[in-house]
């Protein structure tokens, strides 16, 4: 992070009409290159802590633990699993619990808490999911956003912003595969 303490990061994918996820929760349409998931592997190992919802950490659950059991796997998702397994996650759920030493609970999104963790982090803090990322939008708490932008409109889906948000662009770069990194500042 620049400066004393952590920047919260909200970092995405995104299709072409503003969808995280097609219907039915698809994510079938991201288009994650070997190089673009080292480009997201090296800002993620930089990050003090994750933060999303219970359902994100579900579905990270089921899928990063055993993914160096996949013959597939490449150099990218072993580095990926091992930055997952060991990151500090803050999940913001009801229902979840967790034995996982490296998750933390909390019931609700409170902006004096969110804002505490930043104060006293010295990397930044990563953001994902269009729920939470709306949330701490609309409390003003993130510093900025980047988007991979996917070539691919998928017409319906779960958009990340439910109503108006006004960004200003800081970065746009062309990652190959048709994927534009757009980096942004809340306007």
């Amino acid at each position: 992070g620049v400066g004393l303490t952590g920047r919260l990061i909200a970092m995405m994918s995104l299709s072409l009409d503003g969808f995280i996820e097609g219907t039915g929760g698809d994510i079938g349409w991201h288009q994650v290159s070997e190089d673009l998931h080292l480009e997201l592997n090296e800002q993620l190992a930089a990050s003090a802590a994750f933060l999303h919802g219970g359902r994100m950490q579900r579905m990270m659950e089921a899928h990063w633990p055993t993914a160096h059991e996949h013959p597939e796997a490449s150099r990218a998702t072993l580095e990926f699993q091992q930055i997952w397994m060991t990151k500090p996650k803050i999940v913001f759920s009801r229902t979840l619990t967790s034995e996982d030493p490296t998750v933390g609970v909390l019931g609700r999104i409170d902006a004096l808490e969110v804002q505490a963790l930043k104060d006293i982090s010295k990397n930044d803090l990563h953001v994902g999911g269009a729920t939470i990322t709306s949330v701490l939008a609309r409390l003003g708490l993130v510093d900025e956003y980047v988007f991979y932008v996917m070539p691919t409109a998928l017409g319906e889906g779960t958009p990340l912003f439910r109503e108006r948000i006004s960004l200003e662009l800081l970065e746009s770069h062309a990652c190959g595969n048709g994927v534009v990194r757009n980096r942004f500042r809340p306007a």
